[in-house]
């Protein structure tokens, strides 16, 4: 389920599943509670409040972010042994 704001930016989101901690099925919900901004050049949520049903599990605020990282190419093909 996902719920917009009246600008029809991402407020939330939210699906039912099993809680990690105790087993039981339930709503976890992703909150952007203050909206969107711009942190190096890029726009992105500048917290998260993250909840199974209704109770807060926790929340993360942005502080840097960086795009186009150089990775590996080691990391893109098939390496065995």
């Amino acid at each position: 389920s996902l719920q917009l704001n009246e600008d029809y930016t991402l407020a939330s989101a939210s699906v039912r599943h099993p809680n990690p901690t105790n087993g039981k099925n339930q709503t976890f919900t992703i909150q952007l509670p203050d909206g969107q901004g711009i942190l190096s050049d890029l726009i992105l949520p500048q917290k998260l409040a993250l909840f199974y049903d209704d109770h807060p599990a926790y929340e993360v605020a942005l502080i840097s972010a960086s795009s186009n990282e150089p990775l590996d190419d080691a990391f893109f093909r098939l390496e065995h042994d």
